[in-house]
């Protein structure tokens, strides 16, 4: 039998201390040293944010499970990178038609539906904190059931897929940011070069959404992240990637991504359950712009495609993913 690591000799409230801040890359770094000390610690961070709104933190996972539902948004940043923000609600994702089932699990746990008063409209336009509501028809939501607590107010979003995919909406979201999930099995950040730098790539967008999409960028700019509307301010598009680009491929918005591609980062958090893998795969490309011609400027809107059966399904947030914007006065003689 080995010999317990200098870690494992550590008493749990020390080992505790020492690892309630750190971020993700540094939990799974640690992961030679103490095997389980990073599946017990993002599991504890979990249970601790899903008590902290009033949810039974071991049923709740086992519904996730059960439904292949993910935290995502600020609650799912605040447990891979301790001391973003705090949150005011929690979002969670789920697969097409399994909204009715978490709705029920929380109705018979003290939660109550609620309704939002504003327009669709005017959700789009206000100026609205993370504890307010910032959802829209479009960007891979099915509907939205909103909840909160009878008795201490805690709010609750189940965001439905428009897909099998919970993740969908995920690659919708204004920015690279919050492109991460916590699932009942594994914590994963899709951008992990950039994010633990607190870097950022702007997921644009050539719908209305993209004023919604800017007015949430600027918040998280105030949190201290740094989100670039262009991934050329990371690296160059002339052939391949200059030997002195501090960022790798990740940081290129025109690149074709999968959620089980090597970029991610991926960290198990029970033992229970060990995928860190949610079905059926996705595949996405963030939306960006470029100006390739004098005068005018290509914009390519997100596209998110799903490979499920019979055949993969694509989704985006306009009809035609690439546009060609000239403008006044441009002469292509």
């Amino acid at each position: 039998m080995p010999s317990p690591t200098y870690f494992e000799q550590i008493p749990d409230d020390l080992l505790r201390e020492i690892t309630k801040d750190m971020s993700l890359p540094d939990i799974a770094a640690i992961a030679s040293l103490a095997p389980n000390l990073p599946r017990d610690t993002i599991h504890s961070r979990l249970k601790a944010l899903l008590a902290s709104q009033h949810l039974d933190p071991e049923g709740f996972l086992e519904k996730m499970a059960e439904t292949n539902t993910v935290l995502s948004g600020s609650g799912a940043l605040e447990i891979i990178l301790p001391g973003t923000c705090t949150p005011g609600d929690l979002d969670f994702y789920c697969p097409r038609d399994e909204g009715q089932t978490l709705s029920f699990y929380l109705e018979a746990n003290g939660f109550n539906k609620y309704d939002y008063g504003g327009s669709s409209t005017k959700r789009r336009s206000e100026d609205v904190d993370d504890d307010e509501e910032h959802y829209d028809n479009r960007n891979g939501i099915n509907s939205v059931i909103r909840l909160r607590h009878d008795a201490h107010g805690s709010k609750i979003h189940i965001i439905e897929s428009v897909s099998l995919s919970p993740l969908v909406p995920v690659f919708f979201f204004h920015s690279t940011v919050v492109m991460n999930f916590v699932s009942a099995t594994a914590a994963v950040c899709f951008y992990p070069e950039l994010t633990f730098r607190h870097q950022g790539l702007l997921n644009f967008s050539c719908s209305g959404a993209d004023r919604k999409n800017r007015t949430a960028v600027q918040k998280y700019k105030e949190r201290g992240f740094e989100i670039h509307e262009f991934c050329t301010a990371l690296h160059s598009h002339a052939g391949l990637q200059g030997i002195g680009d501090p960022y790798p491929q990740e940081s290129c918005s025109a690149l074709n991504r999968r959620t089980d591609d090597l970029f991610g980062l991926k960290v198990p958090h029970t033992a229970t359950y060990g995928s860190t893998v949610i079905r059926p795969r996705v595949a996405w490309r963030l939306g960006y712009r470029t100006f390739e011609v004098k005068r005018a400027e290509h914009r390519f809107d997100a596209v998110v495609t799903v490979n499920a059966e019979p055949q993969p399904v694509k989704y985006s947030n306009t009809q035609e993913t690439e546009h060609l914007i000239r403008f006044p006065g441009y002469d292509p003689t």
